[in-house]
């Protein structure tokens, strides 16, 4: 049985990463998490959230300033042991 797709924001920076956790602490569930070893960025530090999560945490990101070139959107697909990491626009 495959593990569910989820949605990750992988940031450039740990700065970045701990401004994004403060402004969406309490309008979306999330985690921070490492970053998976399948997306490349500056930083270790991601946010995992559901798909459908996705898309609404860019949009309050955008609404609250943050420079859309510190963060990237990407789809995580378990794959049966051997993760893949799909770039979602925004």
């Amino acid at each position: 049985m495959r593990d569910s797709d989820y949605g990750v924001i992988a940031f450039e920076n740990t700065h970045s990463a701990m401004t994004a956790e403060r402004m969406l602490t309490g309008l979306l569930d999330f985690i921070l998490m490492p970053t998976p070893r399948e997306i490349a960025a500056g930083c270790g530090i991601a946010m995992r959230l559901s798909l459908e999560a996705v898309a609404e945490a860019l949009t309050q990101l955008d609404a609250a300033g943050f420079d859309s070139t510190l963060r990237q959107a990407y789809r995580i697909i378990p794959n049966d042991g051997a993760p893949r990491a799909e770039a979602l626009p925004g």
